[in-house]
């Protein structure tokens, strides 16, 4: 009881000082001395306390607190496993030291808090005494700390993370934390690539990895400029520059502008190396053709969407283990496809998400056959507020939008079909907002499936506008941007913007809204579906603790009215049904509170670093290694043997 009550002090205090701050930084804005007078009085004669503004920030300390209790919770949970998991002694020792070590640093975190907390006191005590300069500076400093603190949270979630992944083997299925069976219906935790770093320090974890020099690789992706083409090379180049033996497909048709001059010098570098001079190359998506006297690869990867789930319509026979990379959108697969997944032809099967590890396994795939491997993006070099500063082109200029900024500004990104819910999105927008509104909307899209996008959303425009749903003379400021943006410029497109959007039916990894929380931006994305791994978070645990606005740690997540067969029936399955309601009251509050907004971008990102594709290639490249030991190097001293 005493420890509640001191918890409940400190977290009373730290609320009293933030929203001193709080309420003086909304006034430091403000020209006016009057008003930053009468404020001041306000907050000094407590004329405020218990608003909605303090609950919403005794909320967030009190957030902080129990993730430091989840934290220590974990730890424990991790100690109890290692003396019924670990044989080696030796290796038991060094996890125990582990383990110990992250206790000692959540103890460091805590004083951390108890320190802003004592600071907070101090603040109360003399604010009479105290100038508004001071008070700004104090309110910084608090500011500073949360973050830190918040910050060094995530850390220690990645850290142990990395520990229990370290300590177990490889034992197909799921890949889950072994940290309880509570944890399959609240916090759902997953062996993900994800797990392998959160900071910046931890990018050479890649190098760290022994690997056998004599193991072979094919990695057979789309041609074009294809969302699973970019993510293939952003999951093998890490990889490749380690100076593992891999190589991605030849293509005839390359991408001119999606990909980066570091992906473009890989593929060169590829086509003088392959093993296979007279490999035959892929025309566009895939290519089910043969050579005559194929070179054997041990482990081929089939990474191409349009084939089909589990597709093996580019397996050349070529491969000692084969590998299908395949996702989906919708909450199930055919029984064709749970087929092709189970059949011999296919070892592995990698999926990118928990969701997807769900799905595949509720509709028949073997668990034994099913991987969590994430997708990962270059979080420093690229994707990063930093990067896009150094970027000298004006991006706006080029794409004719030059001058065309609100006071705030909002995007949206992705291919142009119904899955993306560009009607729901068009429709909360506008009827949400007005001319009288200091806002932009710009729509980034490119033809889909549905053709072409300025055809389709003027079509729909004169619908709402006919209906009465929407005033033509009133609407709200809104660029469609279909024109292509090379891939160095991307990330200052995303760096001229303020928020970011994407309401989408289905995601099967959602890769926009991660660059988006690379490059700090508050995201609002549908709570339901791949997105979730590493957006709002996919479990039930999660969802059962929305606020009004669905905020999560990185943005807002838009509330799902309800399940509806995808793709107009013509698919497997049921997708999600967001609310377009609670996503115009997400909008508006965005709007009306920038800088609660921009914070969730700050820490956003700090969420987004553990898929920096260097963490997330480390851990395939240990998967590659457990394979090539377990089932090809046995293998092949077993015929030297022979021989």
């Amino acid at each position: 009881l005493p420890t509640r009550m001191a918890m409940l002090a400190i977290a009373a205090l730290m609320v009293s000082m933030v929203f001193l701050g709080y309420r003086f930084a909304s006034v430091v804005n403000s020209t006016s001395e009057v008003a930053m007078k009468k404020i001041r009085a306000e907050q000094l004669l407590h004329r405020e306390g218990g608003s909605p503004g303090q609950k919403i920030l005794h909320t967030k300390v009190s957030a902080v607190e129990q993730k430091l209790q989840d934290l220590s919770d974990e730890v424990s949970s991790v100690t109890s496993l290692l003396s019924m998991n670990m044989e080696s002694a030796k290796r038991k020792s060094a996890l125990e030291d582990q383990v110990a070590t992250a206790r000692e640093e959540i103890m460091a975190l805590q004083h951390r808090l108890d320190n802003v907390t004592a600071y907070a006191a101090k603040v109360v005590q003399e604010q009479s005494q105290i100038a508004s300069d001071s008070l700004q500076t104090q309110y910084k400093f608090f500011e500073d700390s949360y973050r830190e603190a918040v910050g060094g949270i995530r850390r220690m979630e990645a850290k142990l993370a990395g520990f229990v992944e370290d300590s177990f083997s490889r034992q197909g299925s799921v890949h889950r934390w072994i940290v309880g069976e509570e944890e399959r219906e609240g916090r759902l935790l997953g062996r993900s690539a994800a797990a392998a770093s959160s900071q910046s320090n931890n990018i050479l974890d890649l190098d760290k990895i022994p690997f056998n020099s004599e193991m072979t690789i094919s990695w057979r992706t789309e041609c074009g400029c294809t969302g699973i083409g970019l993510e293939a090379m952003n999951l093998v180049y890490p990889l490749w520059k380690a100076g593992v033996k891999i190589w991605l497909n030849k293509c005839d048709n390359g991408c001119d502008f999606g990909m980066s001059p570091e992906l473009q010098r890989m593929v060169d570098a590829m086509d003088k190396t392959r093993p296979q001079a007279k490999e035959a190359r892929s025309s566009y998506y895939y290519s089910s053709s043969k050579s005559s006297t194929p070179h054997v690869y041990d482990i081929v990867v089939l990474h191409i969407a349009y084939a089909g789930i589990c597709s093996t319509k580019d397996d050349r026979g070529d491969g000692h283990y084969i590998i299908s990379r395949s996702m989906y959108e919708a909450d199930t697969i055919k029984r064709s496809e749970v087929e092709r997944c189970n059949s011999d032809k296919i070892n592995e099967v990698w999926v990118p998400t928990e969701f997807n590890v769900d799905t595949f396994t509720s509709a028949g795939v073997q668990p034994s056959k099913l991987f969590q491997v994430g997708e990962g993006i270059d979080m420093y070099g690229t994707w990063s507020p930093e990067a896009a500063k150094s970027i000298e082109a004006d991006v706006m200029a080029k794409l004719g939008i030059n001058g065309t900024k609100a006071g705030w500004n909002l995007m949206s990104l992705f291919k142009f079909e119904r899955r993306k819910n560009w009607k729901g999105l068009l429709r909360a927008y506008l009827t949400e907002f007005n001319k009288k509104d200091d806002i932009c909307f710009y729509l980034k899209t490119h033809e889909g499936w549905e053709g072409n996008p300025e055809k389709w959303i003027k079509q729909y425009l004169r619908e709402l506008i006919s209906e009465k749903v929407i005033n033509a003379k009133q609407l709200p400021c809104i660029f469609l941007v279909d024109s292509m943006i090379d891939a160095e410029l991307l990330p200052k497109f995303f760096g001229e913007m303020d928020a970011f959007v994407l309401p989408s039916h289905a995601e099967g990894w959602g890769l926009p809204v991660l660059e988006a929380m690379a490059m700090e931006l508050p995201v609002a994305v549908t709570d339901w579906g791949g997105v979730t791994q590493f957006s709002s978070g996919y479990s039930a645990h999660d969802r059962s603790h929305r606020d009004e606005w669905g905020r999560f740690t990185g943005g807002y997540a838009i509330r799902v009215e309800r399940l509806e067969p995808a793709f107009d029936g013509n698919g497997a399955g049921n997708w999600a049904v967001p609310s377009v309601s609670h996503l115009k009251s997400i909008l508006r509050h965005m709007y009306e509170h920038q800088m609660e907004a921009r914070e969730s971008g700050k820490l956003g990102r700090q969420r987004a670093l553990r898929f920096d594709r260097n963490a997330v290639s480390a851990r395939v490249l240990r998967n590659f290694n457990e394979i090539y030991e377990g089932h090809i190097a046995p293998k092949k001293a077993l015929q030297l043997k022979k021989k």
